[in-house]
């Protein structure tokens, strides 16, 4: 689980569910690069391509933008139960929204602490 989840929400997202997620992942981020390297690439020709809608493409090119820490839980299984492609597709771009949306600690914690630790250090110096 992300570390700010309490271990009695612990209950760990299905494999069937993590493989299905960290596929799309996967295959959003290329997808993601196809439109960014190739000037022809479109939703739409990618969606012909693999046979899905335009729709699809489009939530799963989001996927690409989720926060390092969400996918690396996704990757070694340790996402909450119920946080799977759906869920997670329809997220903001911003990673401190992402987390702020699934009720997790976003960065600006984590940004307030290096914050306190670098005035602490300057202040020692």
């Amino acid at each position: 689980m992300p570390a700010s989840v309490p271990p009695q929400d612990a209950r760990a997202i299905r494999s069937e569910n993590r493989a299905l997620l960290v596929t799309s992942i996967a295959r959003g981020r290329r997808w993601l690069n196809e439109l960014i390297a190739d000037p022809g690439a479109s939703t739409e020709r990618i969606a012909t391509r693999d046979g899905c809608s335009v729709r699809k493409v489009n939530m799963t090119i989001s996927l690409a933008f989720l926060a390092p820490d969400l996918v690396k839980a996704a990757i070694e299984g340790r996402l909450p139960h119920g946080m799977g492609v759906v869920r997670l597709a329809d997220l903001p771009a911003e990673w401190s929204r992402q987390h702020q949306m699934l009720g997790l600690p976003g960065l600006e914690g984590l940004e307030r602490a290096n914050r306190r630790l670098s005035a602490r250090l300057s202040g020692a110096a």
